[in-house]
């Protein structure tokens, strides 16, 4: 009880940032300071009141007869926070198309507020809102609402595939919430470092944006569950091939890991050393995505895998074991 209570209160600490991450999408920033992108960037962004290369186009099809309408639409548009200026309407046509030139870059959380303000106000009808922050605003509220149905795809998909290895209702529902807490635990420790700043001594410097790429922190978050189901599988089928033998339940779990420790370990230990390499990088995506898989392989292998599983196990006792026995039949037998 102790251990199960230490390790989860660690891993807590490690996530409680999370409350403070943001998504956005990479621009300069994430470039080494003295890159000539992000040099370029940054006296824009400290000089310049708007971001003309990257316009919101606002595109109105069979426009022309109703330009009264479409300068209405735009005179309010113009006192939305973040329109720098509105560009003079060009004529393809019948359709209109007119720029907006904003004060804020294209790929971040202020260009999401600045779209849906946009979007908001009333509009004639069949007018269209585009440009790149209107496709960064586009791809992350679709990510977010497909995200859900992906992760609950997974979940689901890996709660039949352990219930069918180990025969156990239990260990299925355990090995995903732990994946879980492992994962929130290494997006806390992201957010801690990459959103609040700290520990740059260790990762390098970097450019602090306030938000995390959307992309990167996926891939993070795919690779690290992959991973952490992989050891645990490593770890419940020596577990379970002595309880199959006889042993009891503390026997079990006391020489399932005494006998997948150190490849558990040493495949934690490559995979850290591979991924750590990364941090080297001078691309602040690159840097976080080395950090955050080094660092849940690592947490994986120690805080969740060596203690946490084996000490809720030893709590659990022969209840580790217990399936309806009507559903006992779709387990493999060895």
């Amino acid at each position: 009880m102790i251990v199960s209570l230490g390790s989860l209160a660690l891993l807590a600490i490690l996530a409680a940032p999370v409350t403070n991450i943001a998504f956005a999408q990479i621009d300069s920033r994430v470039l080494p300071e003295s890159h000539p992108a992000a040099i370029a960037g940054k006296v824009i962004t400290d000089r310049f009141t708007s971001f003309e290369g990257s316009p919101i186009e606002v595109v109105f099809p069979n426009g022309v007869g109703k330009e009264a309408l479409l300068q209405t639409y735009l005179n309010k548009v113009t006192g939305v926070e973040g329109v720098s200026r509105i560009e003079n309407p060009e004529v393809y046509g019948s359709d209109i198309r007119v720029q907006i030139i904003p004060s804020i870059s294209s790929r971040t959380t202020d260009a999401e507020v600045l779209i849906r303000a946009i979007r908001a106000i009333d509009k004639p009808e069949g007018i269209l809102i585009g440009g790149t922050a209107a496709d960064f605003t586009d791809s992350q509220d679709g990510i977010a609402r497909t995200l859900p149905w992906a992760l609950g795809w997974v979940a689901l998909s890996v709660l039949i595939l352990i219930f069918v290895f180990t025969g156990s209702i239990i260990l299925p529902i355990k090995a995903v919430i732990l994946n879980a807490i492992s994962l929130l635990s290494t997006l806390g420790a992201i957010t801690w470092i990459f959103i609040d700043g700290h520990m740059k001594w260790l990762v390098g410097d970097f450019t602090v944006t306030g938000t995390v790429d959307t992309g990167s922190c996926i891939l993070v978050a795919v690779v690290v569950f992959g991973l952490s189901m992989d050891y645990e599988i490593f770890l419940l089928s020596r577990i379970r091939e002595e309880h199959l033998a006889g042993k009891s339940n503390i026997e079990s779990v006391a020489t399932g890991l005494q006998r997948s420790a150190r490849i558990i370990t040493a495949a934690a230990l490559l995979l850290a050393v591979v991924f750590g390499a990364f941090i080297t990088s001078g691309v602040t995506s690159i840097k976080m995505l080395g950090f955050g898989v080094a660092l849940a392989v690592l947490i994986d292998a120690t805080i969740v895998r060596a203690l946490l599983v084996p000490a809720l196990m030893r709590l659990f006792g022969e209840r580790n074991w217990w399936a309806p026995k009507s559903m006992r039949r779709f387990t493999l037998k060895h």
